[in-house]
């Protein structure tokens, strides 16, 4: 009789506290209700009251003193759920405390840099999440493992987290979880310097926060595309974009301001930076710098600090540039921030080489190339790739169903209004004739295009299988030309040279990536390669390069080190066989004649028939021109005879002796990759 009436005093003093704490969690004083809950967490009842006492207290505490509950809220959660059946009250009651615990603790450990063990909660907690069926939080905790991977630089593993988070926001039509996402697809092109996929992904992005009306990720998404279009030196439409994303802060008003505020500062920091007016840009990269340290926000950070030490940079002022800018390579490097170490590397080697400090200047050189490689792999850009491809293939397909299951519920709903068991027969016999039809039809068009572009794969891959043996061959020329400068201890000239190599060979192993790159960017590579040239012969030749004014050298395209080879045979058989009778000189000229874009290379060497006299490097000639002849014949296959084709001429003087070559290149107007059938 005692122990009956004992339970049932404990279960009313257990019905009073959970009343209680629902009566304390609207209460309008959150402090009184702080302590409330304080006291019940730290009092003798039972675990799953102190339970809810700890979830509850979770919404009134400020950040800095929630992680000590968040821990405490895990342990409870952890004991009551121990031996609980899934379908149970108590699992049901619970498990979102512990899920919601998980994904907290990952937030907590994520802000503090500890990436390792975040992921390990965050995995926690999906495994939860996805027990409760959360989809919306199954979505957020892929995206924000996905964010650890990118700062870590496993953009693989980034990208196929953030395609399955993006297909659960889709589904559930969560348009600012669909904008989250893209936002972080975009942060991943930018990484790998792939500008107009980020474009794309955060103009999508902004789509989807103006779709949700959701300001601050409107905000947002305008600042990063400002900050894009500066690393591609589009300055207007950076500047728009900045203004754009000022004009909406101040129209909404934000309450919560200190991270716009921080944002805007760096906006106008950006625009008096390019304005060319460095001490206005350091005063608001100075504001958005003490905003960003107050929020403990540590990539923003180092972000701004080289930002900082640009503008002083562009005052000369060295001491200031080097000093901010090793504090953003600090923070980089305790947050394992590759993309940051990457730039601010690259920065202070301008730095350091300006102010004469010429080994650092060259450990930071050397660094960036290392940092080059660990952020260009292949194997990851197309990886990256895949993934898209694979999203867009498998939206693509669901689309398609849908509108075939659509088309099919119409015709059989049309054949029951008539008469359904009259027309049975025929209407399985459309149905399956429809159904073989498609299949047939998609299964020829599938095969049709699958043999055009292994075709059109196969001849893009052996020209790009050709420059790859190219590169090599124009990479040892330079390697030799470093190594005599230093072997004459010319240190000016061999760090010179370096410094040019290093530029070069960073464009080379770009270009090479590509199909087809614009006039101006081969014209910015062949002026390296020929500088690189004069610098190894002692300036013994001059050049010039002319862009006439029909060529439009931004959008007409060409093969990437298409030209380079017929440079290189002028100077090494035509202008080097002078033996001093004359200064040598070179001309490249970029004209249109007619529909095609006509490259001519000029030299006033000895020309081709006395260079064969010369017998000092037979084996140098024959394969950068055997393997460029390859190419064009590639390029004539792709593009159906469109014109492609070499013309060589000897110059002669008054005497019939031979004074100079000129190659003329002929290619397509409309180079842009995208133009073959």
């Amino acid at each position: 009789m005692f122990h009956i009436l004992y339970i049932c005093i404990a279960m009313v003093k257990k019905g009073i506290l959970i009343l209680l704490i629902l009566i304390i969690s609207n209460q309008c004083v959150p402090q009184d209700s702080v302590d409330s809950l304080k006291r019940i967490i730290n009092s003798n009842v039972h675990d799953t009251t102190r339970a809810v006492a700890l979830y509850d207290i979770l919404n009134f505490l400020p950040l800095g003193e929630c992680e000590h509950y968040n821990d405490l809220l895990i342990s409870f959660s952890e004991k009551i759920l121990t031996g609980q059946k899934v379908k149970s009250p108590i699992n049901k009651r619970f498990r979102p405390f512990l899920a919601e615990g998980y994904y907290n603790k990952g937030v907590f450990l994520s802000n503090r840099n500890c990436n390792d063990s975040a992921l390990l909660f965050y995995a926690k907690g999906l495994r939860e999440y996805r027990i409760l069926k959360d989809s919306q939080m199954i979505a957020y905790n892929l995206m924000n493992m996905a964010i650890i991977h990118t700062s870590k630089g496993d953009f693989t593993k980034a990208t196929d987290l953030l395609y399955s988070s993006l297909r659960i926001h889709e589904k559930d039509n969560n348009m600012e979880g669909i904008g989250d996402t893209y936002m972080h697809i975009a942060r991943v092109y930018h990484i790998q310097e792939e500008y107009e996929e980020a474009i794309k992904f955060t103009k999508t992005a902004l789509t989807a926060y103006k779709k949700a009306d959701y300001k601050n990720g409107m905000i947002e998404a305008l600042y990063k595309l400002g900050f894009i279009e500066l690393d591609l030196l589009h300055f207007t439409k950076a500047k728009n974009n900045f203004l754009k994303c000022i004009d909406l802060a101040k129209k909404i008003g934000i309450k919560d301001k200190t991270k716009i505020d921080q944002m805007l500062y760096a906006c106008n920091g950006y625009l008096f930076y390019h304005d060319n007016k460095p001490d206005s840009a350091i005063y608001y990269f100075k504001k958005s710098i003490d905003l960003a340290g107050s929020t403990k926000e540590t990539y923003t950070l180092g972000t701004r600090y080289l930002d900082l030490a640009r503008a002083y940079f562009k005052k000369k002022q060295h001491t200031e540039a080097s000093f901010y800018g090793n504090k953003s390579l600090e923070i980089a490097v305790e947050t394992k921030n590759i993309d940051l170490q990457f730039d601010v590397s690259f920065f202070l080697s301008l730095v350091y080489k300006d102010s004469r400090n010429f080994e650092k200047a060259f450990e930071m050189q050397e660094i960036h190339l290392i940092l080059y490689d660990s952020i260009q792999k292949e194997e990851q850009k197309k990886a990256v790739l895949k993934q898209q491809l694979k999203y867009e293939f498998e939206k693509k397909e669901l689309l398609e169903k849908a509108r075939h299951e659509d088309e099919i519920k119409t015709i059989i709903s049309d054949k029951e209004k008539s008469n359904m068991k009259k027309n049975s027969r025929f209407i399985i016999l459309v149905i399956v004739v429809l159904g073989i039809a498609i299949i047939a039809f998609f299964m020829f068009r599938n095969q049709k295009q699958k043999n055009i572009i292994e075709i059109q794969n196969s001849n893009i891959l052996r020209q790009k299988l050709l420059l790859a043996q190219m590169n090599p061959h124009f990479i040892f020329n330079s390697i030799n030309s470093i190594q005599s400068c230093i072997l004459q201890k010319r240190e000016l000239d061999a760090y010179s040279y370096l410094a040019k190599f290093a530029k070069l060979i960073r464009m080379v192993l770009n270009n090479s990536e590509k199909d087809y790159i614009p006039i101006y960017e081969e014209v910015e590579l062949i002026t390296l390669y020929i500088e690189i040239e004069q610098l190894r012969f002692d300036n013994s030749f001059d050049f010039e390069i002319i862009v006439n004014e029909e060529v439009d050298d931004q959008n007409i395209n060409l093969p990437p080190m298409i030209v380079q080879p017929y440079v290189e045979n002028a100077i090494w058989h035509g202008i080097m066989n002078l033996d001093n009778k004359r200064k040598g000189k070179l001309a490249l000229t970029f004209s249109r004649k007619d529909k095609l874009l006509k490259i001519e290379v000029r030299d006033n060497g000895v020309g081709r028939i006395a260079s064969e006299a010369y017998k000092n490097d037979r084996e140098h000639r024959p394969m950068a021109m055997k393997l460029t002849r390859k190419r064009l014949e590639l390029l004539n296959d792709l593009y159906r005879n469109n014109g492609i084709d070499v013309v060589v001429h000897d110059l002669y003087d008054s005497d019939n002796i031979g004074c100079g070559t000129i190659a003329e290149i002929y290619l397509p107007i409309n180079f842009h990759g995208k133009d073959y059938e």
